[in-house]
């Protein structure tokens, strides 16, 4: 029988070599998932017996199975040591239970130092300018490197790593099969020490050049192919976990891709704490977040309210992005407690995938460290003088305390009364920064516009029980509030406005037009009369309206 479209018949060999793990052997038709699931079945054409260890299965298949057996790791790496041909044997998360790369950058110290080089690098990520994206770990390699003493750190740490760190099956295996190759695209005076370690010296090595861009770019089958040749890798065996190998998998004569349940990814310098990581990770996935939210809306809000009567422009702008860290430093702390209340007492939380497979160092105390070492940095920036300072510095504490405790306050009520203290933590958001800077009339009619036309969204999507309403412009909905409120005061001024306030208000309705983007002219474009034709179909111009008015508005019984 003919396969159903997006499936293919392969046989597949699926164990898991733990004692009490459930295992299946499974023969039958599999669903190609080459963009979403763990392989792309599709392209590996040779793999008439696939062999897959660990919960990462292709597509779970539990629904054509055979009985139970319990084939063990050791059965399985004497059946690669059997193979009648060369054996290729990946190294990170293989042969070596974690990565090796990833082990070598841990080492670049002081710790809290490296970490924040790192975080600078994956930042700028020279490697879009020169490399590509598979250059990512060359380039972080050859920073790791630069560290004092980083070579000699490593060699000592890699002797305790490739003792305790080795997967011993393969490497007794290896003891019997002085023919079989390492390969990875680790570097090799990072994997050296290792091997040194795992006693496997003897054994040849494929592995990239220190900081090497060209090997990177080449991938694993390139320098294989290098290494042993084309033939030799036609005939040989591949044991690897990365579907990244893709490549070899497809050339060799006996493909095996294993995920190892003892294996592990422990990302560098993973115990150590780092603001608005969590945000960027887990919370907002991404560095879209930190760019449009964080610095595009928050920041910029704050800067264009109060630039105008600042003394010294630069300085100001700096104390202002110091003090925006601080606060957001602690922000996140309510991110960390919303998620993990969540969890814990809601039935249906609002978590991000990466929340679950994901590990992020967080700490209240560490956090709270930064925020008021950035706060008091920012302050000293602003204002200069001791006496100024110490007020500034003691008002800006009280206002982290007051949002981090509505903040806890908003995790643990009921969701209808949420609404009020979202409106809180979004004024928090846009003004805090008040206690340390004055600001315009024009200024705070910004702010507070900032603050409600992110509070009107939620009150939407609140009260409506539907998904979040992405579809409300909000930046335009902010653009409309400032006008909204700055009009009739301005009107109502009796004194002419001061040079000042009118640059405030030119410069805030300026920003707040530009970060509209397209859509606002797309709304002017998108305005018409109603036609009488349209009018006499509906009843009358004001009926015809009604409708849609209706739909967007909640009534009072569908609110409760």
């Amino acid at each position: 029988m003919k396969p159903p479209t997006g499936f293919r018949r392969l046989t597949i060999s699926f164990a898991v070599p733990l004692a009490g793990a459930s295992v299946r052997y499974i023969q039958g038709t599999v669903p190609r998932r080459s963009k979403q699931g763990v392989m792309a079945l599709s392209s590996i054409p040779k793999a008439v017996s696939f062999s897959v260890v660990g919960a990462d299965a292709p597509n779970k298949c539990t629904v054509l199975t055979q009985p139970d057996i319990s084939p063990t790791s050791d059965q399985l790496v004497q059946s690669i040591q059997e193979h009648d041909g060369p054996i290729i044997i990946d190294l990170d998360e293989t042969l070596y239970l974690r990565n090796s790369t990833e082990d070598f950058i841990d080492t670049a110290a002081p710790g809290l130092f490296g970490r924040l080089v790192f975080a600078a690098l994956e930042v700028m990520r020279p490697w879009r300018l020169l490399g590509g994206v598979k250059t990512r770990d060359a380039w972080r390699v050859r920073v790791a490197a630069m560290f004092p003493f980083a070579a000699r750190r490593w060699e000592k740490r890699a002797k305790v790593l490739g003792s305790t760190e080795v997967h011993q099956p393969i490497r007794n295996m290896l003891e019997s099969r002085k023919d079989a190759v390492i390969a990875t695209l680790g570097f090799k005076p990072v994997v050296k020490p290792l091997l040194t370690a795992m006693q496997l010296t003897d054994h040849r090595l494929v592995a990239c050049e220190m900081g090497s861009l060209r090997d990177r770019n080449a991938g694993k089958l390139a320098l294989v192919r290098a290494a042993i040749g084309e033939d030799a890798v036609q005939r040989c065996a591949v044991l690897t976990d990365s579907v990244d190998d893709q490549d070899i998998l497809d050339a060799c004569a006996r493909p095996i891709l294993v995920k190892w349940p003892a294996a592990r990814f422990v990302p560098a310098h993973r115990g150590i704490y780092l603001p608005l990581e969590y945000t960027h990770r887990i919370k907002r996935p991404g560095l879209s977040f930190i760019q449009r939210s964080i610095l595009g809306d928050d920041y910029m809000a704050w800067l264009v309210a109060s630039i105008v009567i600042a003394s010294a422009p630069i300085s100001h702008a700096i104390g202002l992005l110091l003090l925006i860290l601080s606060f957001w430093t602690i922000y996140e702390l309510g991110y960390v407690d919303n998620d993990r209340v969540g969890e814990r007492y809601e039935a249906n939380p609002t978590l991000t995938p990466e929340y679950h497979r994901i590990s992020v160092a967080t700490s209240t105390t560490q956090a709270w460290i930064w925020a008021l070492g950035l706060g008091a940095a920012g302050v000293a920036v602003i204002e200069r003088d001791f006496a100024p300072w110490l007020t500034g510095f003691a008002a800006w504490s009280a206002a982290l305390v007051a949002t981090y405790a509505v903040y806890l306050l908003y995790n643990r009520v009921d969701k209808s009364s949420r609404i009020w203290l979202y409106g809180l933590l979004q004024l928090a958001r846009a003004a805090s920064f008040l206690v340390v800077v004055p600001v315009t009339a024009f200024g705070v009619i910004a702010l507070a516009a900032h603050a409600v036309s992110r509070w009107i969204v939620y009150f939407v999507y609140r009260v409506t029980k539907r998904e979040w309403p992405v579809e409300i412009p909000t930046n335009i909905l902010r653009l409309f509030v400032f006008i909204l409120i700055a009009v009739p005061v301005a009107a109502s001024m009796t004194s002419t406005f001061d040079t000042a306030t009118l640059l405030t208000g030119l410069l805030v309705l300026a920003w707040f037009s530009i970060r509209s983007g397209p859509r606002l002219p797309q709304i002017f474009a998108k305005a018409h009369l109603i036609k009488t034709s349209q009018a006499k179909e509906s009843g009358s111009p004001l009926n015809a309206s009604v409708p849609k008015c209706k739909s967007d508005l909640a009534t009072p019984s569908a609110r409760s």
